[in-house]
């Protein structure tokens, strides 16, 4: 399941480069710091496998990842990837938006997306699936505030928090595809 995540990140990220006349002049944006640039991931997976009572494999139970992608030059793009298996139906859900960027001095950076995506898939009931693109009202500016940590092993981690004085954190990791 993670390799297909990643695959679908990376098809879509292939398909779907920024550009200024995707998300307008005039929206703020800044210069992303050196360290910033490029795919950050948080991810999860459960390790407890379902299977059906006449033995054949129903899936994980839970897997859930969100990407940011920060260019050079202020854009960014944002995934979420997650699925919930429960005895054989399987729940899928994705989001993707893309904009702009603005980095302030306070570790914190602010979203301004100007399209997106949003996708559903129920295989146990196929006929609320889903495939749309977002709505103006969906696609929200949003501040996150932002450290670095790195673990016992020397692996660095930009840690995300919605509000300045949050004491936990999601743990992202860089990565390439």
């Amino acid at each position: 399941m993670k390799k297909m995540i990643l695959s679908l990140l990376a098809a879509v990220m292939l398909f779907s480069s920024c550009t200024e006349e995707d998300i307008g002049p005039n929206t703020p944006r800044t210069d992303a710091p050196a360290n910033m640039v490029g795919n950050w991931m948080y991810g999860s997976f459960n390790m407890i496998d379902f299977w059906k009572y006449d033995g054949t494999y129903a899936g994980k139970g839970f897997q859930l990842s969100v990407v940011f992608t920060f260019t050079p030059k202020g854009e960014y793009e944002y995934y979420f990837a997650s699925e919930a298996n429960n005895y054989g139906c399987t729940t899928q859900a994705f989001t993707y938006h893309k904009g702009t960027v603005e980095f302030h001095n306070n570790n914190s950076f602010t979203i301004y997306p100007h399209k997106g995506n949003y996708r559903g898939f129920y295989n146990c009931s196929p006929d609320r699936n889903f495939n749309r693109d977002a709505q103006d009202d969906e696609l929200k500016v949003q501040t996150y505030y932002y450290t670095f940590e790195t673990d016992e092993f020397g692996k660095e981690y930009m840690v995300v928090r919605f509000n300045e004085g949050d004491a936990q954190g999601s743990y992202f990791k860089p990565v390439t595809w």
